[in-house]
């Protein structure tokens, strides 16, 4: 049994997809919270600091993937493909686009592949936003792809 809130408050359960629910919301609330909290926090920091501002977002984007890595936020297979952007030379903020604990490896694969290619950033985070499941993905990335090779 496990003290959980519910609609009405709070309650003890014993029912796993209720548990499952309630433990899923509280992680990411935190992984929000976290994310939230560097932002303000590294936005304090660059008040007292001259850097360009590209800058201190790539500083940002590094540390903030880093740090998630750190604490094994990530899959094996989410490592892989945030690995295999950076020997491709993807920069932070690039990666930081695809690089979040709730997106689907695969979809993570067709970003960095996106990006790779020469893809304008806006359109991928478009797609990202959405987390539309694979077949969806592949159709909006391949699409993307297209539109890019008819303008070159």
């Amino acid at each position: 049994m496990l003290i959980i809130k519910s609609n009405r408050g709070y309650k003890l359960s014993n029912d796993m997809d209720e548990i499952f629910r309630f433990t899923r919301e509280l992680i990411e609330c935190g992984e929000s919270m976290t994310r939230e909290g560097h932002e303000i926090y590294q936005a304090a920091l660059s008040r007292n600091h001259q850097m360009p501002k590209y800058q201190k977002y790539e500083d940002y984007c590094r540390d903030s993937i880093k740090r998630m890595m750190g604490e094994n936020q990530f899959s094996h297979l989410q490592v892989f493909e945030i690995s295999k952007g950076l020997s491709t030379g993807l920069s932070y903020s690039q990666l930081f686009l695809f690089a979040k604990a709730e997106y689907h490896p695969y979809l993570m694969r067709l970003a960095r592949t996106a990006l790779s290619n020469g893809a304008d950033q806006e359109q991928v985070l478009s797609i990202l936003m959405d987390n539309p499941i694979p077949e969806i993905a592949i159709e909006r990335f391949k699409k993307i792809e297209e539109k890019r090779n008819i303008e070159s």
